[in-house]
């Protein structure tokens, strides 16, 4: 069973989910507001508040921001214009584009040295990467935009690619380092009061006890994300929420509330034109048609998901797919046809899961762990020569104001001698 671990697309901007307050306050200052650059900033808001209800409204935003971000050379502007382009791409499962996207995107912040952008390019570069299967390229530009927002203390660009580090992990089932890294994203959020990371990394948590078979308690974390999301108003999320609590009505066999709950999700990812999603959500719903008996609906489902992952090379998906077709057509006693469907699985697990791929994502890890604590000892070395200079000057201090006493002492005393030397001379004279 296919659940849908959270994967953040962070621009950078200081915004949340869709918010109509919001979004009319920014309607209203595009009315008034004369400047070209806080025009474009303001096409830019608007595009990722629109992210998770409206699509096509998030595309017409981002063309506006890069257009007046070009125009009036407005580097920075025109980079978070093609990185909400390039969410668009994404969204299509246009991922080649949405990649194409993200490199101008990068041009642009090079141009106008914002580092902190560098970071979020780099993070959606490593998603798109991710949702393709290619997992120790997604983790090497996930470390590449970690190590930038350390660099620059950025809490929250920490806390998000935290927590996609651990998602790609899960995904290679090693639940422990996962789980580690759940909890220090959410940790990260709690602190900062972020209500939208805390319903993310709640998700990702759910997604471990469910794999570990404590279903209540993923369905606990999984109802606390969807109640959050509900009441930011962010379809997205929420979506992802409802879907995985299907997976864990799934796994309690409980196949009515599974696809209850799988509906509402894949009525949700339609309507965001989510590709990613309906073939995931499809996938899992082929599969309780399979536990049901129903093979002409099961195989449906399955086909249309295999269908649109061969269309967008979402390797992952269309070994799952291949998966679903092999055992509906084994349970139907078509074997010729499940052999077919069996050796293209293999092939595609073969080339997503195999022990090179595992060795490089250890060694990228480890790597990054090294540079952290090779930054590190260099960062307490400054710390201790700057003590020592500090203790040196007070030492110097100390020494400077002994000598200065000393030095007033005796002009004090020689003051003293003299005046004493006038007065006996004056009165024997």
């Amino acid at each position: 069973m296919i659940r849908l671990f959270i994967i953040f697309w962070f621009l950078g901007l200081t915004v949340n989910a869709q918010n109509k307050i919001v979004t009319d306050s920014l309607f209203r200052l595009l009315k008034t507001e004369k400047s070209d650059t806080t025009k474009t900033n303001t096409y830019n808001q608007l595009a990722w508040e629109f992210r998770n209800s409206n699509i096509a409204l998030t595309d017409s935003f981002a063309l506006l921001a890069i257009a007046l971000g070009e125009k009036a050379k407005f580097d920075k502007g025109t980079g978070f214009g093609y990185i909400n382009k390039g969410f668009v791409y994404r969204n299509m499962g246009e991922y080649e584009m949405a990649i194409e996207s993200y490199r101008w995107a990068l041009v642009q912040f090079i141009k106008s040295n914002y580092r902190r952008g560098y970071s979020s390019v780099y993070n959606n570069i490593a998603g798109i990467h991710h949702l393709q299967g290619s997992h120790s390229v997604a983790l090497f530009y996930y470390f590449q935009s970690l190590k930038i927002s350390e660099l620059l203390n950025d809490e929250k660009g920490v806390a998000r690619t935290v927590n996609n580090i651990g998602a790609v992990l899960a995904e290679q089932k090693k639940y422990e380092k996962a789980i580690l890294y759940y909890n220090k994203c959410y940790t990260i959020f709690e602190r900062l009061k972020d209500q939208n990371g805390m319903a993310d990394c709640l998700n990702n948590i759910g997604n471990i006890y469910e794999i570990k078979a404590n279903t209540e308690l993923a369905i606990a974390n999984y109802k606390k994300c969807a109640e959050i999301n509900e009441r930011l108003g962010d379809k997205k999320d929420l979506s992802v929420a409802l879907h995985n609590i299907g997976s864990a009505y799934y796994k309690e066999k409980r196949f009515k509330e599974a696809l209850r709950y799988y509906h509402q999700s894949l009525a949700i990812d339609e309507e965001l034109c989510d590709i990613s999603a309906i073939i995931i959500t499809n996938e899992n719903i082929a599969d309780i048609y399979i536990q049901l008996k129903m093979f002409h609906v099961a195989i449906k489902y399955a086909k249309k998901a295999l269908e649109m992952a061969l269309s967008h090379k979402m390797k992952t998906d269309v070994m799952n797919a291949y998966d679903l077709l092999h055992r509906i057509e084994e349970q139907n006693q078509n074997y010729k046809q499940a052999l077919y469907y069996h050796e293209q699985f293999k092939h595609y697990s073969d080339s997503i899961y195999n022990i090179e791929v595992s060795e490089k994502i250890d060694a990228l890890e480890e790597q990054y762990l090294k540079e952290r604590i090779e930054k590190q000892n260099i960062i307490d070395s400054k710390e201790d020569e700057i003590h020592l200079v500090k203790v040196q000057e007070k030492e110097h201090a100390v020494t400077q104001y002994i000598f200065i006493i000393g030095l007033v002492l005796t002009i004090f005393v020689a003051l003293i001698y003299i005046i004493f030397f006038l007065l006996r001379n004056t009165k024997y004279s």
